[in-house]
């Protein structure tokens, strides 16, 4: 996140958000933008709905589907508890980075499977099935 470090800003989200708004109505879509919008989003809990609607928005573009966002966008989704729609990003996001796109660095690598492994911690074990007698 090279625009805000976003860790524990609950309290000032609304001043954040505002910050991020200008810069989204200066460069409408704008990828790293909307990626800060979603994170604050998440770490305040409020403006998810809309901070997923603008995801939705910028990840249409085909051009704009890079390891990191998707990796946002899975972390969102889960948040809002649509887990099998954030393993697929999840799962994008990888393949991403499999084929060798350059914003898949070690880190953002890192990030995807620490995420994809909270997404599954959160996820009920199937209930075993019953016995028969």
């Amino acid at each position: 996140m090279a625009l805000l470090e976003l860790s524990g800003i609950s309290k000032h989200f609304g001043a954040i958000q505002a910050l991020i708004n200008v810069s989204l109505s200066l460069r409408p879509g704008d990828p790293e933008a909307t990626n800060n919008l979603a994170w604050a989003a998440m770490d305040s809990g409020s403006g998810r709905e809309d901070a997923l609607r603008r995801l939705r928005a910028v990840l249409a573009d085909a051009s704009r589907r890079s390891p990191p966002l998707l990796d946002t966008y899975g972390v969102l989704l889960g948040e809002l508890s649509l887990p099998a729609e954030a393993e697929e990003a999840f799962a994008e996001a990888q393949r991403r980075c499999d084929a060798g796109d350059p914003a898949c660095t070690e880190s953002v690598q890192r990030e995807i499977l620490e995420h994809r492994e909270a997404l599954r911690a959160q996820q009920p074990d199937p209930a075993p099935p019953p016995l028969v007698k």
